[in-house]
């Protein structure tokens, strides 16, 4: 329960966070971030770490019986949104369903 708690939190702050950048600055604002050196290194790290966040969650739904493919499809578009959605999911589900085993 706590872990769904964390990550129901997380997700509702950092969500509306986002939302509020998002109307105060516009969406396209981000390309912003491929100017300068370290901006650029911050945006390939977060893509790297989508990529394995991709390769994490692949199993790992499918070990808990969830469709991974909105929250992979969601991850370019709304970043750790997507990941922070599928935990809280997850969670969900694993209060109330036991894993599968051996899927």
């Amino acid at each position: 329960m706590a872990r769904f708690v964390l990550a129901l939190i997380v997700f509702v702050v950092f969500t509306t966070y986002s939302l509020g950048i998002v109307a105060d600055e516009g969406a396209l604002a981000v390309l912003d971030l491929l100017r300068g050196g370290w901006s650029q290194q911050v945006f390939i790290d977060l893509f790297i770490a989508c990529g394995f966040v991709t390769l994490w969650v692949l199993p790992d739904a499918k070990k808990h019986g969830i469709s991974p493919w909105p929250f992979i499809v969601a991850l370019p578009l709304v970043g750790s949104i997507s990941t922070l959605a599928y935990l809280v999911l997850r969670e969900w589900k694993r209060m109330r369903v036991p894993p599968l085993v051996n899927a």
